[in-house]
């Protein structure tokens, strides 16, 4: 900084930067849409400060300066020693954005009964089609653990969608229901309210009372019919929008 009005608006500057970073994480806590970006402006703002800084540090300086005590420096402040708060609340304000953006998940996971292999590949290349990257266990490669690729990929989904019907019902023993444990115990760390495990009905059936909580079990969740044909297109819809809601879906997974 070569001179006083080089510090006054490097002061100036950072206040601005403080506040914005202090009004980002009111409205982050506060659950405003608005923290994140907020935050994210003021990181802008320190990295432009940051590149001021460091950009005076290295230009070269005439031999005398009647405003600076010591060379490079105002008030025997060398700009290493400003970029020092700097660097902190730009650390803070990385570490608030990182805790204040949901984690962003990679998929739809599609649970199903193999004797409605054929309804449910319609449905996963309708949700490709709208825009989402699906997984289901046809995407397992030979030598793979069947089991530890089932629970990665429940563990990756940003919505698990359920497909339950009259053949699933009639079944002994499923891994729809295992598949649905999994997905239930990831369920309870949500809030309440949130979307992620998605009941789809391909044919009429009951939903099983699976216990999710104390106070809830599945069947308490709302499901979406796929059946009889004429309804499947508006059921595909509102399943979409269903999806769309998901709090962690990655922002390229939209409707096309």
């Amino acid at each position: 900084m070569k001179n006083r009005y080089d510090c006054i608006l490097f002061c100036a500057g950072l206040l601005v930067a403080t506040i914005t970073l202090g009004a980002g994480v009111i409205a982050t806590r506060d659950n405003l849409v608005a923290g994140p970006g907020i935050m994210i402006a003021a990181l802008g703002l320190i990295g432009l400060l940051t590149r001021g800084i460091v950009a005076c540090e290295f230009r070269p300086k005439k031999r005398s300066s009647r405003l600076s005590t010591a060379k490079g420096s105002v008030g025997g402040l060398t700009p290493t020693i400003l970029l020092a708060p700097l660097v902190f609340i730009k650390g803070e304000v990385e570490n608030e954005i990182k805790r204040a953006m949901p984690e962003q998940k990679k998929h739809v996971f599609l649970s199903y009964c193999r004797d409605n292999q054929a309804q449910v590949k319609r449905l996963r290349d309708d949700l490709i089609a709208a825009g989402h990257s699906v997984w289901w266990d046809q995407d397992i490669q030979p030598g793979q653990d069947w089991k530890f690729e089932v629970r990665e990929a429940i563990q990756n989904a940003y919505a698990v969608v359920l497909c339950l019907s009259k053949e699933s019902e009639a079944r002994a023993t499923s891994g729809i229901y295992s598949e649905a444990m999994d997905a239930i115990n990831l369920y309870r760390e949500y809030p309440p309210g949130s979307i992620f495990l998605i009941p789809v009905r391909l044919s009429p059936c009951a939903i099983p009372p699976v216990e999710i909580d104390g106070t809830r079990t599945l069947d308490r969740l709302h499901c979406q019919d796929l059946f009889p044909s004429a309804d499947y297109a508006a059921g595909i819809q509102k399943l979409l929008g269903a999806i769309q809601n998901t709090p962690h879906r990655p922002q390229s997974a939209c409707r096309k």
